[in-house]
């Protein structure tokens, strides 16, 4: 099952908060989620994944393959910390 990607998180605009101290000072934090088959898939543990790259400068911006439904697609956004 693809897992939908849902946001990325730039940790080097955390330093100014608190939570950072318990996260690396750079890199993305990326977080993928089956959300709407949690139960069908028996196993909650295999419906998300949060992936960390330290080396931003190799991350290429992807567009949503064709066969991605649209209710799996969610416009970019930004948030403030």
């Amino acid at each position: 099952i693809p897992l939908p990607f849902i946001g990325q998180i730039n940790l080097s605009e955390l330093q100014a908060t608190t939570i950072a101290r318990e996260l690396p000072d750079a890199g993305i934090l990326s977080v993928f989620l089956c959300y709407d088959s949690w139960d069908s898939l028996g196993n909650p543990d295999s419906a998300w994944r949060l992936l960390y790259f330290p080396d931003t400068a190799k991350l290429v911006r992807h567009e949503f393959d064709e066969d991605f439904e649209d209710d799996i697609q969610f416009p970019a956004c930004r948030l403030e910390y």
